[in-house]
């Protein structure tokens, strides 16, 4: 058998992709509509959004509001928590810049910092900068909050939001389910 002969076999009658297609895993439809049940499981547990403040309020010690930041963690620890990449970045100077460092302060207190940034982030922060562009100009906001909008919009696609600044990302964020210490 030369290897012409078998090459020549194997895509006859074909598009040359027979070997990709019966790799693909088929599943057959539910009788009742419902397809592939464990799509819904894997979606159904998702982590919450944690603002920096409130990793602040508990690396640091805050007088005011560690115990209840640390609090909330401790709460939503099991259904996963997770920072924005922005966030990473806002943290670098309270462990001067030491990754090392930060990273095992993220993972001593349960939050994960690897998930990244995806186009419906994007398509989340571009709305919302838009909405706070017309309110500043109405003198509705005064602050600038980038990173509020970037943390707001990765939040978008998760549980929800955990942060003491509630108020800030409801102007910007009213669908966004914020909860507070």
């Amino acid at each position: 058998m030369s290897g012409k002969g078998s090459a020549k076999k194997e895509t006859s009658g074909s598009d040359g992709n027979d070997w990709f297609r019966r790799q693909i895993p088929r599943r057959k439809r539910a009788a009742d509509g419902e397809g592939d049940r464990r799509i819904a499981r894997r979606r159904a547990v998702v982590a919450w959004i944690v603002d920096t403040c409130m990793l602040i309020d508990v690396a640091e010690g805050d007088p005011q509001f560690a115990r209840r930041s640390g609090r909330m963690l401790e709460r939503r620890r099991t259904a996963g928590l997770l920072i924005a990449p922005v966030s990473y970045i806002e943290l670098s100077p309270l462990f001067d810049g030491i990754e090392a460092v930060q990273n095992d302060f993220l993972e001593a207190i349960g939050v994960h910092w690897t998930q990244g940034w995806i186009w419906p982030d994007t398509i989340a922060a571009h709305r919302a900068w838009r909405m706070y562009m017309l309110k500043r100009r109405r003198g509705q906001i005064k602050k600038r909050p980038i990173a509020d909008i970037l943390i707001g919009a990765f939040a978008s696609r998760f549980d929800g939001l955990l942060t003491r600044n509630a108020k800030d990302f409801r102007v910007l964020f009213p669908d966004l389910r914020i909860e507070t210490p």
